[in-house]
């Protein structure tokens, strides 16, 4: 499977990472638990794990629906939605960092405005994959290359990503001091951070990977007579290279009618040879052959 910039999957290795620089933070508490660096570290990339989550489910479904909708159509969506989804993911993640480093205490960081704006740009992202996903669903007999797979998979992720959605809505509204992170019970923090974040994100992951896992990759020769013109122009736009797609759409029809011509002309002088043509003939060819080389 090919890892390109427009896709899911890059975005689930982003997700990772974070996590591991998560859980490093929060085993470095253990031994001093009064270390604000440790336990900043650890309650930003609990918050900000969200973004790359959500950025990875657009760009899986995404896939779907370049096989879903016509080139003109898949091309729309790529530049409108899922680009303005990435878009609100990023606004999301980079105010919750300006959140973060702007509060005074850490008990004080998801009490921050500028947090909550964040948490509602995820939530709002959330609710426009929730009816991606359901438009997709009713579209799935018309994907290819086993994108159904990718809708199945993503539906089955929605659950457990409601879950997590609810849980940075609570640990960011939430007015009872039980759900603070840092001053909360320990008990209660204990078993939101178990089962409403961590085992929900432990869950997807598995389930996307899973299902790239099974997916066919997009052949890297496109051009060639093996391909559709559907399956090449849903791949390329899937991949984001518009330009790509216009230029080597147009540069492979030029060779391919410029050959055509070429073949015909010097067919044509093979005939007129054949009934003994003189030189204005014997000159055609020439022209021919230097524009096929050409």
């Amino acid at each position: 499977m090919e890892y390109q910039k427009s896709s899911g999957w890059i975005s689930l290795a982003i997700f990772c990472t974070i996590r591991l620089i998560g859980a490093a933070a929060q085993l470095a508490t253990i031994n001093n638990p009064t270390d604000k660096t440790a336990l900043t570290t650890a309650l930003i990339t609990s918050i900000l794990g969200l973004s790359p989550l959500l950025v990875a489910t657009s760009g899986i479904i995404a896939r779907a629906y370049y096989s879903i909708l016509d080139q003109g159509w898949s091309t729309l969506f790529s530049t409108a939605i899922v680009r303005g989804l990435q878009v609100l993911a990023t606004m999301g993640l980079v105010l919750c960092i300006v959140g973060a480093t702007n509060a005074a205490n850490v008990e004080d960081i998801e009490s921050e405005p500028t947090i909550h704006v964040g948490v509602i740009l995820f939530t709002i992202i959330f609710a426009a994959l929730v009816l991606l996903t359901a438009s997709a669903i009713l579209g799935k007999r018309m994907t290819s290359r086993s994108e159904g797979l990718l809708i199945a998979a993503v539906a089955v992720a929605l659950p457990f990503l409601t879950v997590r959605v609810v849980f940075s809505l609570l640990s960011a509204f939430s007015h009872d001091s039980d759900f603070n992170p840092v001053t909360g019970s320990t008990t209660v923090e204990l078993f939101m951070e178990v089962f409403m974040e961590v085992l929900e994100e432990m869950v997807v992951i598995i389930i996307y990977l899973l299902a790239g896992v099974k997916l066919a990759a997009v052949p890297k020769v496109e051009d060639g007579p093996q391909h559709s013109t559907r399956d090449t122009l849903a791949s390329r736009t899937g991949r984001g290279n518009f330009f790509g797609l216009l230029s080597g759409t147009t540069l492979h029809r030029s060779n391919t009618g410029v050959a055509r011509e070429a073949q015909s002309r010097l067919s044509a002088v093979c005939s007129c040879r054949r009934h003994g043509a003189g030189d204005e003939a014997a000159a055609i060819p020439v022209e021919a052959r230097s524009r096929h080389t050409r």
